[in-house]
């Protein structure tokens, strides 16, 4: 399982060209796309080594990435929609709900029918309370789905922070950040796993990030080496303090050590990851259209990494499994993005 983490590697490694003296672009449209393409991939080996014991001396580390992952996802939605609002001004605002929630809505619907189906067709059956109780339960239809429902929240706190007149800026984020751990105690407090909301925060930060991103980037150009260094430190101190604290009884639930020490990585991650794209960016079109359909790759892999390991086909091994996984996902992801794009652009037309 290492060759295929080394060849994911390497991938990446040969996308990266040097920034060169503008570091303007280090978040722009077309980075951040390729960027998407990038966490796409690195979601999917993280799935599949939850489900693989012998993975090799580096792929188990994989483990515990995943809410590392989508902390980059999550911050690079909270500063698309933020400088779209700065951009656009309140116009912005008017088809947000209907380019964004209402657009999210549909293609959850989607996916959890095309999961149903997917079950129905392995022999699998599911109630009609069954279905409805798997939206609230915490245990979505759609494998992995929990990420659009949090992703659906975080848009209509944006949405509704700010939407209300006559609050200066900071108002708004700290309203954002509010919701955000509100939604957090509700998540604990109805048992759902830690991660539907150990990341969340980022969303924050890539609010904050957007706010003020011409005095991050001054001080990026002035102190990249130093900070790059303190950073990394921060994410290695707080990615393993979790560990010293499995039996956390010092503080409960959301405000626990243990998961402090978890948003504190995640938003340390978040910082490695815009470092690193100051310094170099990310060519070729492979990336870019991996990371246009970035969203479908997320929602299907489920799907096919059970498939490949059901009563119908069984790959024993885990090499074969992981690359079969990875082709054929991205091969039925093609026509999902289609009719998802189809989709948007019939929103966007009414």
């Amino acid at each position: 399982m290492d060759f295929v983490l080394l060849f994911f590697a390497l991938a990446i490694c040969v996308a990266c060209r040097k920034a060169g003296k503008s570091s303007e672009l280090y978040l722009s449209l077309d980075n951040s796309m390729k960027l998407r393409g990038i966490l796409a991939f690195a979601i999917v080996l993280h799935h599949m080594s939850e489900k693989i014991t012998t993975g090799g001396k580096f792929f188990p580390l994989m483990v515990h990435a995943g809410y590392l992952i989508v902390a980059v996802f999550f911050f690079l939605s909270g500063y698309g929609c933020l400088f779209s609002y700065i951009k656009k001004g309140k116009s912005y605002l008017k088809t947000f709900w209907k380019n964004r929630i209402l657009y999210l809505i549909i293609i959850y619907l989607l996916t959890t029918i095309a999961y149903l189906l997917y079950y129905r067709t392995i022999g699998l059956s599911m109630g009609i309370n069954s279905i409805l109780y798997s939206f609230i339960n915490g245990n979505p239809i759609a494998m992995n789905s929990w990420y659009i429902i949090v992703q659906l929240f975080m848009y209509l706190f944006f949405y509704i922070s700010y939407s209300i007149p006559k609050i200066n800026k900071w108002s708004r984020i700290l309203l954002a950040f509010s919701l955000l751990l509100f939604l957090a105690i509700i998540f604990e407090y109805c048992e759902y796993k830690s991660i539907w909301y150990i990341s969340n925060f980022a969303f924050v930060f890539g609010l904050i990030y957007a706010q003020e991103k011409d005095f991050f980037q001054k001080i990026l150009e002035r102190k990249w080496a130093i900070i790059f260094i303190i950073i990394l430190m921060i994410l290695a101190v707080f990615s393993a303090l979790p560990l010293f604290y499995e039996n956390d009884n010092v503080f409960s639930g959301v405000f626990s050590i243990r998961h402090i020490s978890r948003y504190i990585s995640t938003i340390s991650f978040v910082a490695i990851i815009i470092l690193l794209l100051f310094k170099v960016r990310i060519i070729g079109v492979f990336w870019e259209r991996m990371g246009l359909m970035s969203l479908e790759i997320y929602l299907l892999h489920g799907m096919v990494y059970s498939f490949l390991r059901s009563r119908f086909c069984y790959i024993e091994q885990d090499v074969v499994w992981t690359i079969l996984t990875i082709v054929i996902t991205v091969i039925i992801s093609f026509p999902a993005h289609y009719i998802n794009s189809s989709i948007s652009q019939m929103i966007r037309k009414k």
